[in-house]
């Protein structure tokens, strides 16, 4: 049972289906223990990394920074805009992810993506700071960050190069996998009421988001030569039964 703020008991039916089995009334978009259940709705944010603790003191301060007559929804916005920024750069330099690229664009793509995951980490402080939490504002949070997710699959296939060879299985893979992991997350908090975003304290959202990503891409970007692990090439010799496992490409 779901408690509201005046007393009154609210029946709570989310935990008595599934999705691929619920009823819908084609005449209603939202049933009325659906609407119950945004209304009393709140966000509760899954185990924290020993990273995610380092970096909120920064991202609390950066968050002061802001003006109170800035919108939560535009600070997500204004993260959204740099992975569309780094997106659409990578597909004007190599749209097929299987051209050397400047290494500036490598860079830049690290700076889009730091930028975009500290600001992220921003509008739900910004949020609460100015009182506009909203169920409306947490699906255009994560709506955005599921579009992103286009943006950073995009900048992994470019700089390993997966589109050298015809086929696309490691780029859909990586996509599929991630997008997968996306959807499976905000399912569990469908019926759990939290949002998981960590496994253990060493591997969560802000480890692949900066540390994995967003580092590798700086690093990659200042090495001479740049080195790339073409999947394409590997996963041919592999079937070939000749593949060497610490085939690089150099370029």
């Amino acid at each position: 049972m779901l408690q509201s703020t005046n007393g009154v008991e609210v029946k709570d039916l989310t935990r008595s289906h599934a999705w691929f089995w619920e009823d819908n009334d084609k005449d209603v978009v939202i049933s009325k223990d659906g609407l119950e259940h945004i209304a009393h709705h709140k966000y509760v944010a899954g185990h924290y990394t020993y990273l995610d603790s380092f970096c909120n003191p920064l991202w609390t301060k950066l968050t002061e920074l802001l003006p109170m007559s800035l919108a939560p929804n535009m600070v997500t916005t204004l993260g959204g805009l740099h992975c569309l920024i780094s997106y659409c750069t990578v597909w004007f330099y190599s749209k097929d992810y299987n051209k050397p690229v400047p290494d500036w664009l490598v860079l830049l793509c690290a700076y889009c993506t730091f930028a975009y995951y500290t600001l992220d980490c921003m509008d739900g402080k910004q949020a609460r700071r100015t009182g506009t939490s909203s169920p409306l504002g947490q699906l255009f949070d994560h709506g955005f960050d599921c579009i992103c997710n286009l943006s950073h699959v995009s900048n992994v296939a470019m700089f390993t190069s997966c589109g050298t060879n015809e086929e696309c299985f490691w780029f859909f893979a990586m996509q599929g996998s991630l997008q997968f992991s996306f959807f499976m997350a905000q399912w569990e908090e469908y019926y759990t009421r939290v949002l998981p975003h960590a496994v253990g304290n060493y591997c969560g959202v802000t480890e692949v988001g900066q540390r994995y990503h967003g580092a590798f891409s700086v690093t990659h970007s200042l090495k001479q030569p740049i080195i790339t692990f073409n999947y394409s090439t590997f996963a041919g010799k592999l079937r070939n039964g000749v593949a060497n496992s610490g085939e690089c490409v150099h370029r």
